[in-house]
């Protein structure tokens, strides 16, 4: 959301961030003057925090009991995931309301970043200040959230009607959300759209590809098993050694299941080089592709909604191979700006692509190059989408799909 306030308090005199959490908050390295922070409920020291966690209990178990009785499911699990809905959803609510009273319902735009108990925190604002203006960014993890929670159907018709504009990350997602839930419920899809978050402009515009001969490959993600890192690591040891003695992979990240993967590559990948450099901030990335040459990216995740990661490597030219998940085919758009893998691809499909990549003329491989370039100033240059999207809720109307 740094990104995202930082472009907000271009358009607006004021803004107001929100937030449950301070502790896991990272909105203070967010150098902003027209920024006030505000601690909900229970991150409040003293009686006052007392006193709204109080408040979100006895309003989150009165619902959740409701809930409860009118779907027969009084067990443990529903009414914890319930009362953990509600009562966070009500912490939000009860520390905007002084705000919007203060400033006047109609100079107030609501967004909440994420279209859960955020969202829901703007629905119960709406109610009771009408003439405020909410919006909701949503996310695929989300629309998963759903259909794997014990959360009430009746949340989400709620949190549909009760928000202006929901801006879906990708039209994947919005796809997967209108079949799943807004057509079998019967929601208008009227206040629906897709907005791109995208990423952040940077400076560098000559090619990165390699002059020395070496095919450097390249990925960014968490080390976990839904990266399948893996699944890359058998498709690189299937890699021949005329093609394997020119190559060289870096992956940028860490997680959970960091030493497991290091042991593999270890023990697989004898016959090439590569390197595992460990977790990098947002900045660090950005200066390891000015200063580095990359000549593909890559990611074989089983799981995604729009990976930053690709819209951060095509910015800077940098083709990618990508799992044809989540909404990574409107980044990776095959023959354009990269090669487009089946969802679950098997290691010599990998391979392959890889391989196809390694053996393009160099010509070729310039024209994939502006081609990310070009799809990323149309569609994911983070800096022009925010402006007219803020732009935009300054007039009270949410830019349409």
């Amino acid at each position: 959301m740094l990104s995202q306030i930082k472009y907000a308090a271009q358009q607006y005199g004021d803004v107001f961030y929100v937030t449950r959490d301070l502790v896991n908050d990272n909105s203070k390295a967010c150098d902003v003057k027209n920024l006030t922070v505000v601690q909900a409920g229970c991150a409040r020291r003293g009686m006052g925090g007392i006193q709204a966690a109080g408040g979100a209990l006895l309003h989150g178990g009165a619902r959740c009991f409701l809930s409860a009785l009118h779907k027969q499911r009084i067990n443990p699990t529903f009414i914890r995931t319930q009362l953990k809905y509600e009562a966070g959803s009500y912490l939000l609510y009860r520390a905007a309301l002084p705000l919007i009273s203060r400033l006047g319902q109609d100079n107030c735009t609501v967004l909440s970043a994420w279209f859960m108990s955020e969202a829901y925190a703007a629905y119960l604002l709406k109610r009771r200040f009408p003439g405020i203006q909410t919006v909701s960014f949503a996310h695929s993890f989300e629309v998963q959230k759903f259909r794997d929670s014990d959360l009430d159907l009746r949340h989400i018709i709620e949190r549909h009607s009760g928000i202006d504009k929901i801006l879906f990350i990708s039209r994947t997602v919005l796809e997967q959300y209108k079949n799943e839930y807004m057509l079998p419920l019967g929601l208008s899809t009227a206040n629906t759209g897709v907005y791109y978050l995208g990423s952040e402009p940077n400076q560098r515009e000559e090619k990165g590809y390699s002059k020395d001969g070496v095919f450097r490959l390249v990925s960014c993600s968490g080390i976990s098993q839904v990266k399948r890192l893996n699944l890359l690591i058998e498709a690189l040891s299937e890699i021949d050694n005329v093609h394997a003695g020119r190559l060289s992979w870096t992956h940028i990240g860490s997680g959970p299941d960091e030493d497991e993967i290091k042991q593999f590559a270890q023990s697989r990948l004898q016959h090439l080089d590569f390197h595992f450099v460990g977790y990098m901030p947002n900045k660090l990335v950005h200066r390891y592709y000015e200063e580095h040459p990359c000549d593909l990216f890559i990611n074989v995740s089983s799981m995604e909604g729009l990976p930053v990661s690709l819209m951060e490597s095509i910015s800077y030219g940098i083709p990618a191979i990508a799992t044809n998940v989540g909404g990574t085919g409107e980044v990776v758009i095959d023959g354009l700006t990269g090669l487009l893998l089946p969802p679950n691809p098997t290691p010599e499909e990998v391979r392959n692509a890889l391989v196809r990549f390694m053996d393009m003329p160099l010509s070729e491989r310039k024209l994939f190059a502006s081609n990310c370039k070009r799809i990323w100033s149309e569609r994911f240059n983070a800096s022009k989408n925010a402006s007219s999207l803020y732009g935009f809720l300054r007039t009270s109307n949410v830019p349409e799909d």
